[in-house]
C-alpha cells in the first residue's frame, strides 16, 4: 500500500491508498506550505519542517506549531535542519543559522563570524567528543566549522560559473554535506563537483 497524507494540520487525513490518484491536488487550506525544503524527526518524535515562504514548523503528532518573531525566529526560508548529540536543533536559513535548545532560539550570522547569512546545509560532526560542539555549515560563502565559540572557514576552491551562464550565481555555495564512516567530510558544491576533507590528512586533529 501507498500511504499519503492530505495536508498537515488539525484536520489532517491519513489514507491507505493502493495507488496515487492521477489528478490529485492537495487542499491548500490544510497544507503547512507549498514549498517544503527539508524535514527531520527529532529524538522526541517531533517532525520538524522547513519551508520556503512559511519558515519553520514543528508537528508533535497532535499540534502544529509555526515559529516566528514572537519566538525570536525571524526567517521564512528554511533549507536544512539537524539535531545534535545534546538534542539541540540547528536550522539553516537565509538569515544565518538558528539553534534551538528546547526553550529558545539563538541566531548566528555574519555578526557572529560567518561570511554570509545565506546558509544551505548543516552537518553535525560525529568525530567530536560527546558534550562538545562541532558543527559544519554550508553557506553561499563556503563551508564554516563552529566549535561552540567561533567560526572557522574551510578553504574550498570556488567554481568558475562562467562555464554555466544559467547557474545560480554563488560560486562558493555548499549545497550539501555528508560524513563517512572514516570521519571525512564530503562537500557538494555549486558548479565545482565534490570535495572531500580529511582532518587527519590536513593535520587538524585538535577536535
Amino acid at each position: 500500500p501507498v500511504w499519503t497524507i492530505e495536508g498537515l494540520g488539525t484536520n489532517s487525513i491519513l489514507k491507505n491508498n493502493f495507488s496515487f490518484k492521477k489528478a490529485y491536488k492537495a487542499d491548500s487550506t490544510l497544507q503547512i506550505g507549498n514549498y517544503i525544503r527539508t524535514m527531520v524527526q527529532d529524538k522526541s518524535g517531533n517532525i520538524w519542517v522547513g519551508t520556503h515562504g512559511k519558515g519553520l514548523a514543528r508537528f508533535d503528532g497532535k499540534m502544529l506549531k509555526f515559529f516566528n518573531e514572537d519566538d525570536n525566529f525571524n526567517s521564512i526560508v528554511v533549507r536544512d535542519i539537524k539535531e545534535d548529540q545534546k538534542g539541540w536543533m540547528w536550522i539553516a536559513t537565509n538569515k544565518g543559522v538558528y539553534s534551538y535548545d528546547g526553550k529558545s532560539f539563538v541566531n548566528y550570522d555574519i555578526t557572529s563570524g560567518m561570511d554570509d547569512n545565506e546558509v544551505w546545509s548543516v552537518l553535525i560532526d560525529q568525530t567530536i567528543a560527546t558534550g562538545t560542539t562541532g558543527i559544519w555549515f554550508g553557506t553561499e560563502a563556503g563551508a564554516f566549522f563552529y566549535d561552540g565559540r567561533s567560526f572557522t572557514k574551510l578553504k574550498i576552491p570556488q567554481a568558475d560559473l562562467s562555464r554555466f551562464p544559467s547557474a545560480y550565481k554563488a560560486p562558493e555555495l555548499i549545497n550539501s554535506m555528508v560524513q563517512d564512516k572514516a570521519g571525512r567530510i564530503w562537500f557538494a558544491t555549486n558548479g565545482n563537483g565534490v570535495f572531500c576533507y580529511d582532518k587527519k590528512v590536513a593535520g587538524d586533529d585538535s577536535n
